[in-house]
């Protein structure tokens, strides 16, 4: 259908965009609980869907998941738009 592929592409960007907002506030959420197994958790789940949408890189993933280990805050800087 004309169009279909359009409208496929905008809805690849929105889902990019709102994956990376989603991170954003996570790692905003993370830093204010980082103690909490489940906050832990929670924030790693985030960043294994972020790094399979690609709003991460591998490498992004591996810092994300080492500062999660040892309950570090993370800069949220990184992640704004």
């Amino acid at each position: 259908m004309p169009g279909e592929k359009e409208n496929r592409m905008e809805n690849i960007k929105f889902n990019y965009a709102r994956c990376r907002e989603a991170l954003l506030y996570e790692v905003i959420e993370y830093n204010k609980k980082r103690t909490d197994s489940i906050a832990r958790e929670k924030f790693k789940a985030v960043c294994e869907y972020a790094r399979c949408c690609g709003v991460i890189s591998y490498e992004g993933y591996a810092y994300l998941d080492e500062k999660i280990d040892l309950e570090e805050q993370v800069d949220p800087i990184r992640y704004e738009s």
